[in-house]
């Protein structure tokens, strides 16, 4: 008996120093969580000084200038997303995998040589704890990390982040640095201005203004091709094997062509394609930029034989940018803009509008294309599809060719939050526009089984005036 009281008495003492250790971290977890500041304030107010600005403007004042979301470009924040954080939308706050590749770096090393912080990480470590590298310093992040991402938006915890980082001496957040670097607004970077501020994100500290250089970094090259290579990828192993018996592929030399007639192109007008306003651009500008082999290739696969190309081009020339109104749309990266000419968007707000009305939800994919945006679409899907000519035509119109060039009567692509290209059709969206868009308009263009020998395009809407449909 008293061999079973010792064996129990002993069960209990391994018990609980069991459950006094495993209740050990949720323990320091709630008392964390209890002594770090709330975040909820920043929800709304804007922050005005942080950790990292007191310790390094103790002796000369720094202020932060905000800039609201919407009014930095989406090709900045999608090119930090890019580089800095890439699952920053879809993780909880930390990078699991890139943390515990860091920390196999380091050990390797025997050194501190790797960092693997989200954006959430570092808007926490730059508000509150930048000081020290301690592990109680680490543990205190992870749970301002916690209270980020429980309580504000991914946008809001980004929007905040590119308003506290530094950017050079003295100089905190996205609009003094652009003002610093290159006299600009947030809003007003270029593609190579935005690849130039990431390059010196990780050590910004005494930094010259960058337009006072010469030639790009290493760094700010390196970055460029990263976000080059995001905008314009490879082949996919399905487009590979779906064109490998196409009759009408580019040769290697003139897959190059296109590759640098897409990367010049995007390197020009990177801005204006992000905020939406690429649509404007013209197939004379898109050309200006291109060597001359380049540019004879495009002009042999995007221009119909017989089709005189100065009068196409003169006739463009002739349309204005203050004959269309902007339809603005919302995506994870902030405002774009989709331009209709006027006559166009009187009608499709009505649509719209009588649409939320029957609780139909209905956006807009696509609206106006230049010739010239038409021309980087179509060269872009051309590269999707393994450089074959008769896939990629198949997906996308030539310009000046396309219905969302005509400014008369202007193709709309239509979507919905859940359905997008072909899957369109599945939803009650497009039912609804079956039975109700020529009330306002508009038509199918590529019905399953048309006359035009398309194939079926349930998301694509063409304007039309009632009476040029009736005469047709």
């Amino acid at each position: 008996m008293r061999k079973n009281s010792l064996l129990r008495n002993l069960l209990r003492k391994i018990l609980f120093i069991g459950l006094f250790f495993a209740a050990l971290p949720l323990s320091l977890f709630a008392l964390l969580y209890v002594i770090t500041p709330s975040v909820e304030h920043l929800s709304t107010d804007n922050v005005q000084t942080s950790a990292f600005m007191q310790l390094y403007c103790s002796n000369s004042p720094c202020t932060i200038n905000w800039t609201e979301y919407d009014e930095i470009s989406n090709l900045l924040k999608e090119a930090v997303i890019k580089i800095e954080d890439p699952g920053f939308f879809t993780h909880d706050g930390f990078r699991l995998a890139g943390i515990l590749h860091a920390i196999k770096l380091n050990i390797k090393a025997r050194a501190y040589v790797k960092a693997a912080s989200s954006i959430s990480q570092q808007t926490a470590k730059n508000l509150f704890y930048y000081a020290d590298k301690t592990i109680w310093r680490k543990l205190k992040e992870a749970i301002i990390t916690v209270k980020l991402e429980q309580t504000l938006s991914k946008q809001r915890i980004l929007e905040i982040y590119l308003n506290i980082i530094e950017f050079g001496p003295n100089t905190y957040g996205i609009n003094n640095g652009a003002k610093y670097h290159f006299d600009k607004s947030p809003s007003e970077l270029t593609f190579e201005e935005v690849s130039a501020l990431i390059a010196i994100i990780p050590s910004p500290r005494a930094m010259a203004p960058l337009n006072s250089f010469k030639a790009p970094s290493a760094r700010q090259q390196e970055i460029s091709q990263l976000i080059l290579e995001s905008k314009h990828p490879v082949a996919t192993q399905k487009a590979l094997s779906d064109t490998q018996n196409c009759e009408q592929i580019l040769a290697p030399k003139d897959r190059a062509y296109i590759d640098s007639a897409l990367d010049k192109t995007y390197l020009n007008s990177a801005h204006h394609i992000e905020a939406g306003n690429g649509v404007f651009l013209s197939y004379q500008s898109l050309t200006n930029n291109l060597n001359t082999s380049e540019l004879d290739l495009l002009n042999k696969i995007l221009i119909p034989d017989n089709v005189s190309l100065k009068r196409l081009m003169a006739k463009e020339a002739l349309i204005k940018r203050e004959s269309f109104v902007a339809q603005n749309s919302r995506s994870q990266f902030g405002s774009k803009n989709y331009w209709l000419p006027k006559h166009v968007s009187v009608d499709l707000e009505k649509l719209i509008l009588k649409a939320n009305q029957n609780d139909i939800e209905l956006k807009i994919e696509s609206a106006y294309r230049g010739a010239g945006y038409q021309a980087y679409l179509a060269l872009l899907i051309l590269k999707r599809v393994n450089y074959c000519l008769p896939t990629a035509f198949s997906i996308v119109e030539k310009p000046f060719l396309s219905e969302h060039g005509d400014y008369l009567s202007t193709a709309i692509d239509f979507r919905t939050n859940h359905h997008r290209g072909i899957t369109f059709e599945r939803s009650s969206a497009y039912n609804w526009l079956l039975e109700n868009a020529a009330e306002y308009n508009f038509y199918l263009s590529y019905p399953p089984n048309n006359d035009k020998g398309k194939a079926f395009e349930p998301w694509h809407w063409r304007h039309a005036l009632a009476y040029e449909n009736k005469k047709n």
